[in-house]
């Protein structure tokens, strides 16, 4: 919790977020405790639990691109990109969720009136060879 919340990057992402913890997330705490009590206190607030999962991974995330040479990101674009992702995530879950409406006007088989067949056939024409 040290490099997610209480250092100086955590702290620029966090005040950059603008949002509020229902507690005093103390640096003994491992992830997994601070989850769980965010969790309990936002079961009513939803959204606001997945939004602060996906603005740790974004430091998270941010961390390991500076440890691999690329450029530090100011703490307001790893909020704007990490909140974008998971807009991204919920609206194509929501869109996969749907469910699909057939076109009413697609044509379908039919079979042949009684005492006819039906023959399918395909056909190519050449203009080589006419």
């Amino acid at each position: 919790m040290h490099m997610l919340y209480f250092c100086s990057r955590g702290t620029e992402v966090w005040s950059a977020s603008k949002l509020s913890l229902p507690c005093n997330v103390q640096e003994s705490w491992s992830f997994v405790d601070t989850f769980s009590r965010l969790r309990t206190s936002w079961e009513a607030q939803s959204g606001l639990l997945e939004r602060w999962v996906t603005m740790c991974w974004g430091i998270w995330k941010s961390r390991n691109e500076v440890r691999h040479g690329r450029k530090r990101r100011p703490g307001r674009v790893i909020v704007r990109s990490s909140l974008k992702l998971l807009e991204d995530f919920q609206s194509t879950n929501e869109k996969l969720s749907r469910p699909r409406i057939e076109n009413q006007n697609r044509a379908a088989w039919k079979p042949p009136p009684l005492g006819s067949f039906k023959v399918n056939v395909d056909g190519a024409l050449f203009s080589k060879s006419k």
